[in-house]
């Protein structure tokens, strides 16, 4: 995972919670289509052009597409919901089939097992940005550190305790 938790997640949970839904998730920043992802995979090389082209000849077989692509970072899912074993796997299906870019078959898995997801937060908000959640890089170096302190003092910096003057709670380094 590339999401790190650095504040209170409760307002996002409670929101899950009061709609009922079976899934949470974020809406792309950037995308709303699969096959705009598909597109931009292709561009930054994240994926073999075989499988992607495998992967959306298949969805176009299917006539599938969405206007509401869902980042695949960060969700909530209520796996007591009776839908949810049939969306992962199905979800699961189509990765192990086609792109191990899992955004590309989430949302068509949503769509299967007649899932209608809940936004955990709206545009322009999203992980990047979002004060209770920081990306990180996938490889295991400083660097993750050095993200995962600026993230942390970023949020200390937005505290009510840190605005009213209070010491800071960070650790030396």
């Amino acid at each position: 995972a590339n999401v790190m938790i650095i504040g209170d997640l409760q307002p996002l949970l409670d929101g899950f919670l009061q709609s009922h839904r079976a899934v949470g998730a974020i809406p792309h920043p950037l995308r709303n289509s699969v096959f705009e992802e598909v597109a931009a995979l292709r561009q930054n090389g994240k994926e073999a052009v075989g499988v992607l082209e495998s992967h959306a000849t298949h969805l176009r077989a299917m006539g599938y597409d969405c206007d509401d692509l869902i980042e695949s970072n960060f969700m909530m899912l209520d796996l007591r919901h009776e839908r949810v074993p049939h969306f992962l796997d199905t979800w699961w299906a189509e990765i192990e089939r086609y792109s191990r870019r899992d955004q590309l078959s989430l949302n068509y898995a949503l769509d299967s097992a007649g899932i209608v997801w809940h936004r955990l937060m709206q545009r322009p908000l999203e992980v990047r940005n979002h004060p209770a959640l920081t990306r990180t890089p996938h490889d295991l170096d400083q660097q993750i550190v050095h993200e995962l302190e600026a993230a942390l003092a970023r949020a200390h910096s937005l505290a009510p305790s840190a605005r009213a003057g209070s010491p800071s709670t960070l650790p030396p380094k």
